[in-house]
């Protein structure tokens, strides 16, 4: 399969435009704005946090705003400026990796740091993908059968 002959300089080339474009938000951006963006697209499970330089500082989950939206006072907190306000009440870690490294060392990082939702891709230390834990796994088997 064309994952493990993949040249160095195409190594990224297995990501799809939605994973290379995705959504971000600084620690200053609502809770409601996260909202917004995960309900635009059901594939999203998670959403890179960023600060200075585009610089990745950790993820907002899908499941936890869910969480939140689903209690029965969420909407209300949502809009309690000292509860829900700022998403930065709710960032997580999250596994990072530079793009180029192969498709072995992402994994390697992604299991390695215990991640569940998925993985922030950088460029230089930039966010420049998101890719969610559903197609880590079918990444992670097309290359055991490559092998």
């Amino acid at each position: 399969m064309f994952l493990a002959a993949a040249p160095p300089a195409s190594r990224a080339t297995w990501l799809t435009e939605r994973e290379l474009n995705p959504p971000t938000l600084t620690p200053a951006d609502t809770m409601w704005r996260a909202a917004e963006l995960f309900g635009t697209d059901h594939e999203l499970r998670l959403i890179a946090i960023v600060g200075e330089h585009h610089r990745p500082l950790g993820a907002i989950f899908e499941k936890d705003v869910r969480r939140l939206l689903l209690n029965p006072f969420g909407h209300a907190l949502m809009r309690n400026p000292s509860y829900g306000a700022a998403v930065s009440r709710y960032v997580r870690q999250c596994p990072v990796a530079e793009m180029t490294d192969d498709l072995g060392r992402l994994m390697a990082t992604y299991r390695a740091s215990g991640g569940t939702e998925g993985m922030i891709l950088t460029r230089n230390g930039r966010v420049q993908a998101t890719v969610n834990n559903r197609r880590l796994v079918h990444l992670a088997a097309e290359r055991e059968v490559a092998m």
